[in-house]
């Protein structure tokens, strides 16, 4: 077992090489730099076996080029809270490709549902909001008593997140319901608009959010980083974008930076890049 500070590409592969590391937990970002590294193929990577991914959602073409660099290796997806002690979906082994974008089925003692504003249960591949119940789900917030009626539908916790159950019980993942974009009354998923913007080659890092437009209330902009030695303007994201989205979801602006605020389980800080480019 090994724990470090900080996190570095090359003294992670080191350490799988020298301890003959099997398994870790990685945040997309950490995934994302350790395929970035140039010096990636010196180590000798070949007993990891397996990474669990989470803190956001991981974009399909980092988990195709996950095992391009752990040969040996699985990328396990998964979706968890703090108030629920996390690890409530896990991918099933070998389904990986088969169910990319989801985060797998639910684990012993959490039931995962779907349901609307008013607690309503609602049909599989139905968008609405992921809810939970079961014996490890927080009772609720400590000294918050309006926080927690909020928060719950009778038993049953609200994590704020949009997404949707198949048929077989697989979840995946829309947006948080505060990262939802509206624009002229339509409803635009960031992550889907970062699923596309991930597939330049230009791009490291991307995030999608929300600003302020007279017109149409809100406008869908891209905050991306790019590659080292890489550029990236407006018309070429646009035309991309455009090949696989509707009109409405292509991003009205481009702002490019050295990367992106996130807080301490890599989870990108959408609230300071909104806050940031509003005042701008």
């Amino acid at each position: 077992m090994m724990v470090q500070r900080d996190f570095e590409p090359e003294a992670v592969l080191a350490a799988i090489q020298a301890e003959r590391l099997t398994c870790a937990w990685f945040a997309p970002v950490m995934v994302g730099r350790l395929l970035a590294c140039q010096t990636r193929d010196r180590y000798d990577i070949s007993s990891f076996r397996w990474c669990i991914g989470g803190g956001e959602k991981t974009p399909e073409a980092r988990i195709r080029a996950f095992t391009g660099l752990f040969r040996n290796a699985r990328y396990i997806d998964g979706f968890g809270l703090t108030e629920s002690c996390s690890g409530d979906t896990l991918m099933e082994a070998g389904r990986e490709i088969e169910r990319i974008g989801s985060t797998g089925r639910a684990l012993a003692h959490v039931e995962v549902t779907i349901r609307d504003n008013a607690g309503n249960l609602l049909p599989p591949g139905s968008d609405g909001e992921i809810c939970l119940r079961g014996p490890k789900i927080t009772p609720g917030y400590w000294r918050d008593p309006d926080k927690t009626a909020r928060s719950f539908h009778g038993d049953v916790f609200r994590t704020g997140d949009v997404g949707h159950l198949d048929v077989d019980g697989f979840l995946f993942i829309t947006d948080r319901q505060k990262d939802m974009i509206i624009s002229g009354g339509e409803n635009i998923a960031s992550s889907e608009v970062e699923r596309v913007i991930y597939q330049l080659g230009e791009v490291s890092e991307a995030a999608v959010i929300g600003l302020p437009d007279s017109r149409w209330g809100e406008r869908p902009v891209a905050v991306v980083v790019t590659r080292p030695g890489a550029t990236l303007d407006l018309p070429t994201l646009q035309a991309h974008c455009a090949q696989y989205l509707a009109g409405f979801k292509v991003p009205k602006a481009l702002f490019v930076r050295e990367a992106l605020p996130r807080n301490p389980s890599g989870k990108v800080l959408k609230r300071v890049l909104r806050d940031e480019y509003q005042s701008a």
